[in-house]
């Protein structure tokens, strides 16, 4: 299988809050992106400030 890197970037001026804090119903934006990622990728690595 092949790695991934989930980039997970700081705040957004426009928006005001970190982009990965975003939400899709229930879940953010962050956590499916990485489960979309673990269905094809292994392993995945989420990389951010902090």
């Amino acid at each position: 299988m092949i790695g991934a890197l989930l980039l997970t970037g700081g705040a957004s001026r426009r928006l005001g809050f970190d982009k990965a804090e975003l939400r899709l119903g229930d879940e953010r934006l962050a956590d499916r992106a990485a489960r979309v990622l673990l269905a094809v990728c292994d392993p995945v690595l989420e990389v951010g400030p902090g």
